[in-house]
């Protein structure tokens, strides 16, 4: 599990009242986001699902992955992608 906002800054969530609610959470800014990390091929692929985050509640220690409808993220976002542009000075 990764913050998606170590590999994408502009990274959002936008979710449903009743999600939040199912969560008991006061708001989505109470929330942890991660999102899941598949190593794959002795570690020469690395990605991560954008498109279905884990919302967690640490307060009451409860979680659900949720699907982003229509998101512009991918499935198998690349984090070596990531990783080579941060080093070169620009965001993939």
């Amino acid at each position: 599990m990764i913050d998606p906002l170590q590999i994408m800054e502009n990274y959002e969530v936008s979710v449903a009242g009743e999600f939040i609610k199912d969560l008991n959470l006061s708001s989505i800014d109470k929330a942890v986001v991660l999102c899941i990390v598949n190593i794959a091929n002795e570690c020469a692929s690395v990605t991560a699902n954008l498109v279905g985050p884990v919302i967690l509640n640490p307060e009451k220690m409860l979680a659900r992955q949720v699907v982003l409808l229509n998101s512009p993220y991918g499935l198998k976002h690349s984090i070596s992608e990531n990783i080579q542009a941060a080093a070169a000075g620009e965001e993939k």
